[in-house]
């Protein structure tokens, strides 16, 4: 219990009961009462010295009909194998306005109490701690006639525990200085992270490049730009940084946005340290020799392969042997008691067709089990559609796998046996968009080889024994766009592991 940290910060911060504020950026709402309204600012909740890591930024509602909307937001996060994702304008949650109670009072309007849905872009951002089609606890959110131009938002301070130093608004630019970038702290230290946004930017700009100055440092590459031209990295300070100014930059192909930060020798996070105390004893088993087999889709095979692609298939690190690609070495951990624990693999299968112009790389899977019925299939991507556009992304959550009845733990082995594999949302996205998410992937097998006893972690079920609301629980939202707007951030009553 309480071995973990919220923070607010970056315009956000936190008000009585445990919600936090997010001052309203914008807003357009037409006679119709369609349109979106968005916020700036960072929700951080983090524990067990970052195996826990999930940051929630610049929320939005984008509200299509009468009956629909949608909540948008920005999502940092740290799955339970240590992999880390960045993503903007995550689709998080679906709302029912149908049945919301709907007011209006001199030319604002407030949605109260509409129902809210967990999308599968939404749990696959939220790493997998909840399913896609999980209810949210309803949202409330007033979009007012002057809520966009108020900037009053009492946003200053954090709810503690925040990294680095204070958490305000750098650069003190206003929201119409598209030169000047947003980070979430302008003070830090050597190694600490900073999310730095900006806007003007492209319509969905891909190959935004993150960097420090004076000395130039790149941080990040391959950042893409969201629908409205705004961007945003989370990056970490280089531990060879000097102390004294820098700037952070985002830079695009014809557009800079920037920041002044201050590095420090040292720094001490107010309520920071992740608590250790209370936590039960958790043992696991190593993994050494875990192997895989997956044939990653046979129509998807049939067709590079065949007469209209005229492609080919080649591996590096993995080999093929009928219809399977195979992975051998893999390593990881295993709870027996709680079936829960991973598994990695390096190793490539590139699938180029069309003269080079269909290009698909999946490398370096990782199978994390969930639970005795349910696993998560995580690849790095790099692909280049029937229209030339790359991209690339690493751990992505490529597709769900269905483990009940097709296998389990039996002596010194946990292993399953040609598992249901379902593409996911994120994984569609990165297969080019070949195929839909809810398709149905070649199944999946995997053995993992049980050693020794070593201590769990993240992966096997140390953060859900110790009981943290933080850990187990889902955060809902609870958005109020009024004046200067509020995302109540607020934990469920019930955890669920």
């Amino acid at each position: 219990m309480g071995a973990g940290t919220v923070s607010a910060s970056d315009g956000a911060a936190a008000v009585t009961g445990g919600a936090f504020r997010f001052p309203q950026a914008d807003a357009d709402l037409s006679s119709s009462r369609t349109g979106s309204a968005d916020y700036r600012g960072t929700v951080r909740f983090s524990a067990h010295h970052g195996q826990l890591d999930l940051r929630l930024s610049n929320p939005r509602v984008e509200i299509s009909s009468s009956t629909r909307a949608t909540l948008v937001v920005d999502v940092r996060s740290t799955s339970l194998d240590g992999t880390t994702t960045n993503d903007t304008s995550v689709d998080f949650a679906s709302l029912a306005l149908g049945s919301a109670k709907v007011t209006a009072t001199n030319g604002a309007v407030t949605w109260a109490g509409a129902p809210a849905t967990l999308t599968s872009a939404g749990a696959e951002a939220f790493s997998g701690f909840y399913e896609a089609g999980d209810a949210l606890d309803p949202v409330t959110f007033t979009v007012g006639a002057d809520a966009a131009n108020d900037g009053s938002g009492s946003a200053s301070g954090s709810a503690g525990g925040s990294t680095g130093g204070s958490s305000t608004d750098s650069g003190g630019s206003s929201d119409d200085d598209l030169s000047a970038a947003t980070l979430s702290s302008s003070q830090v230290s050597p190694g600490d992270d900073v999310t730095i946004s900006g806007a003007g930017f492209g319509a969905s700009e891909r190959g935004i490049v993150a960097e420090v100055r004076s000395t130039p440092q790149v941080l990040e590459t391959g950042i893409t730009a969201d629908a409205n031209g705004r961007a945003a990295a989370t990056v970490t300070i280089p531990a060879d940084l000097p102390a004294g100014e820098h700037t952070l930059l985002l830079i695009g192909a014809d557009h800079t946005v920037s920041a002044p930060i201050t590095v420090v020798a040292s720094a001490t996070s107010a309520g920071a340290g992740v608590g250790t105390a209370d936590v039960p004893a958790c043992t696991a088993s190593s993994v050494s020799g875990a192997t895989l087999a997956w044939g990653i889709k046979s129509s998807f095979r049939a067709y590079v392969t065949g007469p209209i692609a005229g492609g080919s298939v080649s591996t590096s690190g993995a080999t093929s042997s009928g219809d399977a690609y195979r992975w051998a070495g893999g390593s990881g951990k295993f709870n027996t008691d709680r079936t829960q624990g991973y598994a990695s693999w390096s190793g490539t299968v590139q699938f180029s067709g069309h003269d080079g112009l269909l290009d698909l790389k999946i490398s370096n899977p990782r199978v994390r089990v969930t639970s005795a019925s349910s696993a998560n299939l995580v690849v790095d991507v790099a692909s280049s559609d029937m229209s030339g556009v790359k991209s690339s992304a690493s751990g992505v959550v490529f597709a769900t796998l269905s483990l009940a009845g097709n296998g389990g733990v039996s002596g010194s082995t946990a292993s399953w046996t040609n598992a249901p594999a379902t593409l996911t949302a994120a994984g569609a996205a990165a297969f080019a968009g070949f195929y839909a998410a809810g398709d149905a992937l070649d199944p999946v097998s995997f053995s993992l080889p049980l050693g020794g006893d070593v201590a769990c972690d993240a992966g096997t079920g140390s953060l859900a024994s110790t009981g943290s609301d933080l850990t187990a629980a889902w955060f809902a939202l609870l958005l109020v766009l009024a004046g200067t707007g509020l995302v109540v951030v607020r934990r469920r009553s019930a955890a669920r592991v």
